[in-house]
């Protein structure tokens, strides 16, 4: 069978486009239209936990809220998508742990995060989760 996805439209004017294209996630981080060989995609160019070593240095002025967005439609769009496709709430990337937090403070160190137990990082990966949930 194949799947579509439905979500929320996002309301909040909040996310910001810089001088030089890059455009803001909803974490903070930055994301720029990047072409390859097979084609283009947006590709995290601004890590805003890169260097983060204790939960008390985040900065939560700029985590997501269930406020930047606009559910009243939800129903509707899984209405319309479930009389031909399977119905998927958000994209592939969602739960993805790995790359999701990697978008925020780079792969090599979400890796070498999870070599030392990151601790002192992921205490409280409640963020996202929350968020996401």
């Amino acid at each position: 069978m194949i799947s579509a996805t439905c979500g929320p439209f996002i309301v909040d004017p909040s996310l910001r486009v810089f001088p030089d294209g890059s455009q803001e996630g909803y974490w903070g981080e930055r994301y720029r239209m990047v072409a390859y060989d097979g084609g283009a995609y947006q590709e995290a160019v601004y890590l805003p936990y890169a260097g983060i070593h204790e939960l008390a240095e985040l900065d939560r002025s700029h985590f997501p809220s269930a406020d930047w967005f606009d559910f009243s439609t939800l129903r509707q769009q899984c209405q319309v998508v479930r009389r031909e496709f399977a119905v998927i709430f958000g994209t592939p990337g969602d739960l993805d742990f790995i790359n999701g937090i990697s978008r925020l403070r780079g792969m090599e160190q979400v890796l070498m995060d999870m070599a030392d137990d990151g601790a002192g990082v992921y205490g409280d990966s409640g963020g996202a989760l929350q968020f996401l949930l």
